[in-house]
């Protein structure tokens, strides 16, 4: 049945909205709170109406702009505030005027989405709720860095006021290829540490920001300084075993599992802390340096009490450090303790060829630790054919130093672009981890994380990292190392001149032979 008002005829149910505008307008066009059922808990969010009108056959029809703004979710008495707005039209088309239009939007909070639909009717509406899984996961260890050892026992590398030392890390290869991941830091964020909660202490001597949508990279802060010492080799005036590798035992990632409203899973990587636990007498990050020498058995093989002790050390280390007996036990069972331990090794403690073993990954991050190790060159290249080293070239950047007997030299050396080859390298790793639980394994709605995270991995119980370029390398120009070179005895018959190369990697230097 039609209804004839003046010179417009309306159906029936064209009239009632019709009789519904005029209401509208004759309302207050204020701000007014709404509050609806949303999942298990309330969505509330705030309404501002606009009367607007549009002209049909000479008469003036009233429509309606509504904005909603101010949108909030409170599930178990927790409240999370919700970003994202809205606007709808209620209106009768006819002619020129509008059509009625009830946009659905993402609405995006800490571990909380919720997908909002606005009705004709201001005070309804649907929501569907998605929510993040957010917990902690502690990787046995992160390999930080590695220094090499200058020519000569009384030279010695100090990495002093600059950002550069360091890498970029990705836990792409972790998650599985039905898992999309990304990160949600961005610009440079401190480190920092945790006990029972995050807390406002921060790490003094490595800070990390956002590289790429999934990397971040950790760099030491320009207020720590950081060196190496050379030892002599009588023959070649290097030795390698001394290079340090640096790892970071224990650090916190932080990681939120979604159930997206698309249907696709999410692992979102929070970036790094760590646990004030692990370093009682001093609330910084627990990093150790291991020398290759300990690690490939070479200092074994040497340890002569009381003259030739560095194997004394190495034991310190893989017993007290290594063991990590005050940490949590892994995921699949096993001991916390970086493998495989020298009480299940035996002699010659050449751990650099015992595969599948965290020390063989470590290891791993000094391509010295294969005594085959050549530097290659492809044709006209300053990068080195597996991309690891690039000779240092252009202002500031001393490709060569001296090393003769008794000439001592003081460099300040800066850092080089690093070509394309060089930024495309990687050192992978597998390890497995434990879930944080002193700090709560349920995120605030009581979800479970550990279950989700374990079943996001490529391979179940095992963490992947993938350190890589640091691009920040590139944008270093005005940072240096400084470099003490003091030459050998009288009677050397090695090498005079060391090219230096840059790390690409771990951004540190390395010296190789020149002649």
């Amino acid at each position: 049945m039609n209804v004839k008002r003046g010179s417009i005829v309306l159906s029936v149910p064209r009239l009632c909205i019709y009789l519904f505008l005029l209401s509208l307008a004759a309302a207050t066009a204020s701000a007014t709170t709404y509050t609806i059922a949303a999942g298990s808990g309330t969505l509330t969010y705030t309404v501002v109406q606009t009367t607007l009108s549009c002209v049909y056959l000479g008469r003036t029809i009233p429509y309606f702009h509504i904005a909603y703004s101010n949108f909030s979710y409170k599930q178990s008495g927790t409240t999370v505030a919700l970003a994202g707005s809205l606007t709808s039209t209620i209106s009768v088309q006819e002619g020129s005027c509008p059509a009625p239009n009830y946009p659905q939007t993402l609405l995006k909070g800490t571990n909380t989405e919720v997908l909002f639909t606005p009705e004709e009717v201001i005070s309804k509406g649907t929501a569907v709720v998605y929510q993040g899984t957010a917990g902690w996961v502690n990787p046995k260890y992160k390999i930080l860095g590695v220094m090499y050892a200058p020519p000569g026992s009384k030279s010695s590398v100090t990495y002093a006021d600059n950002s550069v030392v360091g890498t970029s890390s990705s836990v792409v290869d972790s998650f599985s290829n039905s898992v999309e991941d990304s990160i949600s830091i961005t610009t440079g964020l401190s480190i920092f540490g945790f006990s029972t909660k995050l807390t406002s202490n921060s790490s003094n001597t490595y800070t990390q920001e956002a590289e790429s949508s999934d990397t971040i990279a950790v760099s030491q802060t320009t207020s720590y300084s950081n060196g190496i010492s050379g030892y002599s080799d009588p023959a070649n005036g290097i030795n390698h075993d001394y290079d340090y590798i640096f790892v970071w035992l224990n650090p916190v990632a932080s990681f939120t599992y979604w159930a997206l409203s698309n249907g696709t899973n999410q692992m979102v990587w929070g970036g790094f802390g760590y646990d004030l636990n692990d370093t009682a007498a001093y609330p910084d990050m627990d990093r150790v340096g291991v020398q290759l020498g300990c690690l490939n058995g070479d200092f074994y093989a040497q340890y002569a009490p009381p003259t030739n002790t560095n194997w004394a050390t190495c034991e310190d280390v893989f017993n007290t450090n290594f063991n990590r007996s005050w940490a949590l036990s892994n995921t699949d069972g096993s001991s916390p303790a970086l493998t495989p331990t020298l009480a299940n090794s035996s002699p010659p403690y050449n751990f650099c060829q015992q595969q599948g073993t965290d020390l063989y990954n470590i290891c791993q991050a000094d391509p010295y630790s294969n005594p085959k190790y050549q530097l290659t060159f492809p044709s006209g290249s300053t990068t080195t054919t597996d991309g690891r080293f690039t000779a240092c070239s252009g202002s500031g950047c001393d490709a060569t130093i001296d090393y003769e007997p008794n000439v001592n030299t003081t460099y300040s050396q800066g850092y080089s672009t690093t070509t394309t080859q060089g930024q495309e390298g990687k050192d992978t790793y597998s390890e497995s981890y434990s879930i944080e639980s002193q700090f709560s394994i349920n995120d605030q709605w009581g979800k479970n994380f550990s279950g989700n995270f374990s079943d996001s991995l490529t391979v179940s119980h095992a963490f992947t990292w993938s350190e890589q370029f640091n691009s920040s390398t590139n944008s270093s120009h005005g940072q240096t190392a400084s470099f003490s070179i003091a030459g050998p005895a009288e009677g050397y018959g090695g090498p005079t001149e060391f090219v230096v190369y840059q790390d690409n990697l771990y951004a540190a230097f390395m010296f190789s032979p020149g002649n």
